[in-house]
C-alpha cells in the first residue's frame, strides 16, 4: 500500500485512546454521516523506516455530547436554527465516540493484512479510507478475472464503487461456511457464488445438495447471454429430483447401515449385523463391491442359531428375526432410495461447466444424511485415486478435475453437538 495518503482520503476524527479490547481503539468525531458502522478508517504510524496506514473497521458508535433537550423540543424548528439564534456555532453540536477494530496494513508481498501491533496515540488523526484504497486491498482479484467471484459491493459505499471480488482458489481450497441470522441472505449469497463459478472464466463443476428445493431458479443461467463464452460455452444446470436419487447398497459402510436402523435396535442385534457385514465384505463379492441387499440379508440370516441346529434353546433366533424385520423395513421397500445396482455416476454429477442440484425435499432426514455421506465419500475417493494415478480414464473412479459441493442447510448434515454419518 502506498505510504502517501490518497488525496481522496478524508480526515474524519481524532484518536481518543485504546478501546475495551487489545485490538480496538476509540476516536472522536462530529462526522456522523461518514463514521458509520462497517466503514473503514485508518491511522498512520512509523514501522521502522516505513510509514504504514493501519486500516480498521468501525464496530460501534455512541453519542457522547448532544444539544440540550430544549433545542429539540419543537419538531417544526431545526436545532441548527435555535443554535444560530443564541450564537452557537455548528461545531458545538453532536460528538460521537467511535470504536474501531484494527485490521492492519496491507502487504502486497504477502497478499494479506499484517497487524504491526502499534496502537495509535491520543490526538492522532483518523482518516476515512478512500474507495480506491479499499478496492485495491479488500479484493484479491478483479472483476471477470479468471478464477474470480464477484459477490457484490461494499455496503458503506455507492454501488459498484468498491467491488468485493473473491479468489475462487482461496474459497474452494478449504471448507467455507456462510453464517448469518435467518433471512439475512445466506442462500442468496450462495446462489451468487454458484453463478460466478459457472461463468465462462471459471467453468467449475458444482454440486448443490438442496433439502428444500430452492435452487430451481438456477436454470435461468442456461439462457442468459452473460454466461456465454466466446467459444460458445454455456453453463448446464442438471436437476435430480428425489425419485432419481439412488444409493447403491454396496457403497454403504457398516456405520451407515447401523445409523439407518430405528431406535430400539439392541446392542445384540448390532453385534450380529457387524458380524454379517464384515464376513460379507471380506468375501470375493464384497471386495469387488458387487453385493446387494439380499446378500446382506442372507449374511445376517447365516448368523442365526438355536434349537434347529442342535445347539440348545439359548439361540439368537429372536434377535436375528427382529434385525431382519428392521432391515427389510428400511431397505426392502418399493419406494426405497437404496438399490442393488443403481446409483448416480460421478460423471453425470460432475462436469466442468455443469451445476448439478440434488433435490432431497421428499427424502427422510437420516436418509438425506446417508445420501450426502456416501456421495461425498465416493467423490473424495475418486479424486484421491485420480490424483495418485490409480484411476483409469473411463472408469467410475476417474475424476480429473476439482469439484465444489454446496450443502444448503448444512446443519442438517453436521449438527452441533451431534455426530451423524455425514459429519465427517
Amino acid at each position: 500500500m502506498s505510504t502517501e495518503r490518497a488525496v481522496t482520503d478524508i480526515l474524519t476524527g481524532t484518536v481518543k485512546g485504546p478501546g475495551e479490547l487489545p485490538h480496538e481503539y476509540l476516536f472522536i468525531t462530529t462526522d456522523s454521516a461518514r463514521a458509520r458502522i462497517g466503514e473503514f478508517v485508518y491511522y498512520v504510524v512509523r514501522d521502522g523506516d516505513n510509514e504504514r496506514h493501519i486500516i480498521g473497521n468501525i464496530t460501534s458508535r455512541k453519542l457522547v455530547r448532544n444539544l440540550p433537550d430544549v433545542f429539540l423540543s419543537d419538531p417544526e424548528i431545526s436545532p441548527s436554527v435555535v443554535s444560530s439564534l443564541i450564537g452557537l456555532s455548528s461545531d458545538c453540536g453532536e460528538l460521537y465516540e467511535i470504536s474501531v477494530e484494527t485490521v492492519g496494513y496491507f502487504s502486497s508481498a504477502l497478499g494479506d493484512f499484517v497487524n504491526p501491533r502499534i496502537p495509535p496515540n491520543p490526538g492522532d488523526p483518523v482518516f476515512l479510507a478512500s474507495s480506491e484504497t479499499l478496492a485495491s486491498v479488500l479484493s484479491p482479484r478483479r472483476v471477470e478475472d479468471q478464477g474470480s467471484a464477484h459477490l457484490g459491493s461494499l455496503l458503506t459505499r455507492s454501488a459498484g464503487e468498491v467491488p468485493v471480488v473473491l479468489s475462487i482458489k482461496d474459497v474452494v481450497s478449504t471448507h467455507l461456511a456462510i453464517l448469518a441470522s435467518t433471512g439475512a441472505g445466506k442462500s442468496y449469497t450462495a446462489g451468487v457464488l454458484v453463478e460466478e463459478l459457472m461463468r465462462p472464466y471459471n467453468r467449475a463443476a458444482v454440486l448443490i445438495v438442496d433439502p428444500h428445493g430452492e435452487y430451481d431458479t438456477l436454470r435461468s443461467i442456461e439462457d442468459n447471454r452473460i454466461f456465454r463464452g466466446l467459444d460458445d460455452y454455456q453453463p448446464e444446470v442438471k436437476i435430480f429430483t428425489h425419485d432419481r436419487v439412488k444409493v447403491r447398497v454396496s457403497t454403504l459402510t457398516e456405520a451407515d447401515i447401523k445409523y439407518l436402523l430405528p431406535e430400539g435396535t439392541s446392542d445384540k442385534m448390532l453385534h450380529y449385523l457387524s458380524q454379517a457385514y464384515r464376513k460379507l465384505t471380506a468375501g470375493e463379492r464384497g471386495e469387488r463391491g458387487l453385493w446387494g441387499y439380499q446378500d446382506l440379508r442372507d449374511a445376517v440370516t447365516a448368523e442365526k442359531y438355536g434349537e434347529d441346529d442342535g445347539r440348545g434353546s439359548g439361540g439368537n433366533v429372536g434377535s436375528i428375526d427382529a434385525l431382519l424385520w428392521r432391515l427389510d423395513n428400511r431397505f426392502d421397500r418399493p419406494d426405497s432410495i437404496f438399490s442393488d445396482h443403481e446409483h448416480i455416476p460421478l460423471d453425470e454429477l460432475f462436469r466442468p461447466g455443469r451445476c448439478t442440484v440434488l433435490q432431497l425435499s421428499d427424502i427422510e432426514q437420516n436418509e438425506q444424511q446417508v445420501v450426502v455421506a456416501t456421495l461425498l465419500r465416493r467423490v473424495n475417493k475418486a479424486r484421491m485415486a485420480t490424483v495418485r494415478g490409480d484411476a483409469q480414464a473411463g472408469t467410475e473412479s476417474y475424476l480429473p478435475y476439482p469439484v465444489f459441493a454446496l450443502l444448503e442447510e448444512a446443519h442438517r448434515f453436521a449438527p452441533a453437538g451431534q455426530t451423524v454419518v455425514s459429519t465427517n
